[in-house]
């Protein structure tokens, strides 16, 4: 595990006329970068999207706190009538989430690509 495993990068802004953000996620979240990605997500709501895809494609481990935020995120996403899905490729990662019933909760997608073509809620 190396530093650049939990480094957090900017959201975009929307980067078309749909009010789509694609935001990228570290190789790894915990504790030490939960809270940073829930600042990206949220950062990405101010932006003035209408759908936010969190890219989770190259993220192979993700915590309690880092599904804590996911969670929070899309909770405040609903509140303000935006939708947030998850790109998800990691097996593991996959796993764990349909242990929690996120897929019950939130769109999730195998690819950045799924989570765009898929229609709108």
């Amino acid at each position: 595990m190396t530093d650049s495993d939990h480094a957090v990068t900017p959201a975009a802004a929307p980067e078309d006329a749909t009010g789509t953000v694609v935001v990228p996620m570290p190789a790894e979240i915990d504790m030490s970068n939960a809270n940073g990605v829930g600042s990206l997500l949220y950062a990405a709501l101010e932006s003035g999207a209408v759908l936010i895809i969190a890219d989770l494609t190259g993220t192979a481990y993700c915590d309690s706190t880092g599904m804590r935020n996911l969670l929070l995120a899309h909770r405040n996403a609903t509140a303000l009538g935006v939708e947030l899905r998850l790109a998800v490729h990691a097996d593991q990662l996959l796993r764990v989430m349909e242990l929690m019933a996120i897929p019950d909760i939130m769109g999730v997608y195998p690819t950045v690509q799924a989570a765009l073509s898929a229609p709108r809620n």
